[in-house]
């Protein structure tokens, strides 16, 4: 009976610590660059909806946190409490270089600074994030390459 109670508690522990990877954004695959010389990306954060060859980041663009050279992070403008709604909703940055942004139909507020968390508002999903890597000054943005 000993045994049974020790199994049943690690199974327990085991399955209580899964990580909730579910994210209601659809998945899909892209791939682009830009270049941050360019005055528009001299902010903290930004939004970019086209690469420098014409290829959409994400659904209809990313958003953009750099807080260093090194550390920079991209997430999709998708709302995701809105994401199934007629004609789509994106989030918006409240301010230029700020690290929250807004969905204006359900006003959910988001923190970049924190993996995209929702902060205020009915979402309880984060922002999905986009993988980011740093060559020079070309910023690659990409999902399943």
């Amino acid at each position: 009976m000993r045994k049974f109670w020790i199994i049943s508690l690690i199974t327990i522990v085991f399955l209580g610590c899964k990580k909730d990877t579910y994210n209601p954004i659809p998945n899909i695959t892209f791939y682009g660059t830009i270049n941050l010389d360019l005055p528009q990306y001299n902010y903290t954060s930004f939004t970019v909806t086209r690469s420098a060859s014409g290829q959409i980041f994400g659904h209809n663009g990313v958003v953009v946190l750099k807080l260093s050279n090194y550390d920079i992070y991209a997430y999709d403008l998708m709302c995701p409490h809105e994401h199934d709604s007629p004609g789509y909703f994106f989030t918006k940055l409240a301010t230029k270089g700020d690290i929250e942004v807004v969905c204006p139909q359900c006003e959910s507020h988001f923190n970049l600074g924190a993996n995209g968390a929702p902060i205020e508002g009915p979402a309880q999903h984060p922002l999905r994030q986009y993988q980011t890597s740093l060559n020079g000054s070309t910023l690659t943005i990409r999902n399943g390459y």
